[in-house]
């Protein structure tokens, strides 16, 4: 049975709410919005092939309001979900299983964007609408009333702009990529994207003049077995792709570096003259000698050993440097989000504990300019998934604020916890009546 239906992934199978809940430590002043987490739940079940990607799309709300906290999960309502709920059957399989396209879920990430929750999923597809705090399905999401194209997770929301940028991929047919930008009056672009390969992408970058592509040697092989599965090439190099926001694809501009993978990004900015990428680099994700050692986490053949490591894109003449940050497995990077496009000194991310499938056993907060870096475990054999920043109303420094998230002690209990961005200070917890399982990614939505 695979770890991802049990312990802090269990699985809950139900939509439930519980308002007023109570509140050990203090609420800080200013804390108000809600804490979204995104997860896989599949509404019929988990079968015995099942894959922690290939649950139906169910958000986790923690909402604060005049020093008070409510929670409520919903579903949400993807075209899948709703057929096969009139069905009253599974109609797709899953990834494993799959011999014809899988169908979209919604179920990875969570953004704000032109006044609504945007719920995406890894492999391309319809980005959808949700009301806050209800998590009610709007349905598809838009830019100003005009329907968002198709696109994976991670798009990005510029803070200056409003603009949201985002790209899409496709194993099966070209273009293998295609990447979009969007604004809130309703102006929607897209354009096809030249790779030689189709690799499989996870994140997308800004600046304040372009957009930045990652091309990373991961992709589909049939090598040994003859079957389609993920292979690491490692005779072909990572490139990281210059895009002006608006442009067309023609106008990209290719830098070569070393291979490796990339799942996600803690900032990109331009700095003197040249573009910074900071994220967690795993050099190789699939090595031809795989761990023996238990308690590294894999993702089926992949194995999650990312660190933190930074990229110099010198434009003019066409060069990358890199530097790892760190020797300690991190991965979920988040920084405060009213600083993408720009220069990013404090970045915090969980560390990966021990064991085969994924979790987070503390937090790492990293002052990239100093060079340091300080950890604090959840302790008492507690994980947590992914970690947001709050922001202190009228705060203006990325640690001025406050880090949430969900931890889980098993599948026995949720605590939903806020820390001091700058002392890792634990300040509340909020005991959960409910299962909350790790999930995907999360998002701080304030009340505006």
């Amino acid at each position: 049975m695979t770890p991802y239906v049990m312990g802090p992934h269990a699985l809950v199978g139900r939509e439930r709410e519980a308002m007023d809940l109570p509140v050990r430590g203090e609420l800080p002043v200013g804390l108000a919005g809600t804490f979204v987490r995104n997860s896989a739940d599949p509404a019929f079940g988990a079968g015995p092939r099942y894959h922690w990607f290939d649950g139906d799309g169910m958000v986790h709300a923690l909402h604060v309001a005049d020093g008070r906290v409510s929670y409520r999960n919903r579903w949400t309502r993807t075209r899948k979900w709703v057929a096969e709920h009139e069905a009253g059957r599974p109609l797709w399989e899953g990834l494993h299983d799959a011999r014809g396209p899988l169908e979209d879920t919604a179920n990875t990430d969570l953004i704000v964007f032109d006044g609504q929750l945007v719920a995406t999923w890894w492999l391309t597809g319809q980005p959808m609408s949700l009301a806050l705090p209800s998590l009610e399905t709007r349905g598809p999401a838009t830019a100003g009333g005009v329907p968002l194209p198709r696109m994976a997770a991670h798009p990005k929301v510029d803070p200056r702009t409003g603009d949201l940028v985002f790209m899409g991929y496709d194993v099966m047919r070209r273009p293998w990529v295609t990447v979009g930008a969007a604004s809130p009056d309703g102006r929607v672009h897209t354009t096809p994207i030249e790779v030689p390969h189709p690799h499989v992408p996870h994140d997308i970058g800004l600046t304040e003049h372009h957009t930045i592509l990652l091309d990373m040697p991961l992709g589909w092989t049939t090598k040994d077995s003859g079957k389609r599965r993920l292979g690491f090439f490692r005779d072909r190099p990572t490139r990281f792709g210059l895009l002006p926001r608006w442009g067309a694809g023609s106008e990209v501009r290719w830098f070569e570096t070393d291979p490796c993978y990339v799942y996600h990004l803690s900032g990109t900015w331009e700095e003197d003259g040249e573009v910074v990428i900071v994220g967690c680099r795993i050099a190789d994700p699939i090595p031809d000698r795989p761990s023996t050692d238990e308690r590294t986490p894999r993702l089926d053949t992949i194995e999650l050993v990312p660190h933190l490591y930074r990229w110099r894109i010198d434009p003019v003449a066409g060069t990358v440097r890199g530097e790892q940050l760190d020797d300690v497995p991190t991965e979920f990077p988040r920084v405060d989000d009213r600083r993408w496009g720009r220069p990013v000194r404090h970045a915090f991310h969980p560390r990966l504990g021990a064991g085969p499938a994924l979790t987070f056993d503390g937090l790492v907060r990293y002052d990239l300019d100093a060079g340091t870096s300080t950890f604090r475990a959840w302790g008492d054999g507690r994980t947590s998934g992914e970690v947001v920043f709050a922001p202190r109303p009228g705060g203006t420094e990325d640690d001025d604020g406050w880090l949430l998230t969900v931890v889980n002690e098993g599948d026995r209990a949720s605590t939903f916890v806020g820390w001091c961005a700058r002392t890792l200070e634990p300040l509340f917890e909020v005991p959960l009546p409910f299962h909350v399982p790790q999930g995907f990614h999360a998002e701080w939505a304030p009340t505006s």
